[in-house]
């Protein structure tokens, strides 16, 4: 069965002309503050609007401290100059470091997404990036052929230790395969030279970041400065075959 939620309020919110908070010592009450007007814009207030962005982009600053275990407490709002003055308290709770970062799957290229994540264990676990190295470690398992690979993260907090575990999973998709490659817009002989120099042979598995590979060794024997250098992917539909062009048009 689904639950349906009914919320009722004025058609016309009143403005929020005060927003103090207490408790708060990471930062100031102002600069908390700041954060909500800033995703409020003209909206009036609501005691239910505030918490969202509380729980929204207030975490998310205190994640990026690594304070995963804030709470936002009681709310007190009072009429003051025809809108309402708004207190709230925060408890921030303690700063985590990043500690023990797992990977669960077969045939992963372990040491590859450990290189590009770079994970800064026993330093702050600053969630904003956390996420950036997550994103890096899915790049390695993207170019072993799993082109839709995303990661699937478990945070384990240790408030004994004050540690924040990671355990990263993956939905690894389908595997594509290298279809044909195509050069448009280079002169006969050069497009001849490209192609001795291009390895994804078809039938390989598909690197996404290939072409800049090729790019890279292409420009130690071609002036390439001279042409704006476009590559497109094409997967017919249904199809786990990807074919790529690279156009070289003149600048």
């Amino acid at each position: 069965t689904q639950q349906k939620m009914m919320v009722f309020q004025p058609e016309t919110l009143p403005p929020l002309v005060s927003l103090t908070f207490t408790g708060v010592e990471e930062f100031r009450s102002d600069e908390v503050a700041a954060m909500i007007r800033k995703q409020m814009g003209t909206e009036g207030f609501s005691e239910r609007r505030l918490k969202m962005y509380l729980n929204g982009v207030v975490r998310q600053a205190y994640e990026e401290h690594g304070m995963y275990r804030v709470r936002f407490s009681k709310i007190e709002a009072q009429k003051s100059g025809g809108g309402m003055a708004v207190t709230a308290e925060i408890f921030e709770g303690p700063k985590f470091k990043l500690g023990d970062v797992q990977f669960a799957g077969d045939h992963l290229p372990v040491e590859a997404m450990r290189k590009a994540a770079q994970f800064q264990t026993g330093a702050l676990a600053n969630w904003r990036q956390i996420q950036q190295s997550i994103y890096d470690l899915e790049k390695p398992v993207k170019r072993t052929g799993y082109f839709d690979a995303t990661a699937r993260v478990e945070r384990n907090l240790r408030d004994d230790e004050q540690q924040l575990d990671l355990h990263i999973s993956f939905a690894l998709g389908p595997l594509y395969h290298a279809g044909e490659v195509s050069f448009v817009g280079l002169p006969p002989e050069v497009e001849a030279k490209a192609r001795k120099i291009w390895r994804m042979q078809s039938g390989d598995l598909f690197d996404y970041a290939y072409a800049m590979d090729f790019l890279r060794e292409f420009a130690k024997t071609t002036d390439l400065a001279k042409y704006k250098i476009s590559e497109q992917e094409h997967k017919a539909m249904g199809s786990y075959i990807v074919d790529e062009t690279i156009k070289f048009e003149p600048r």
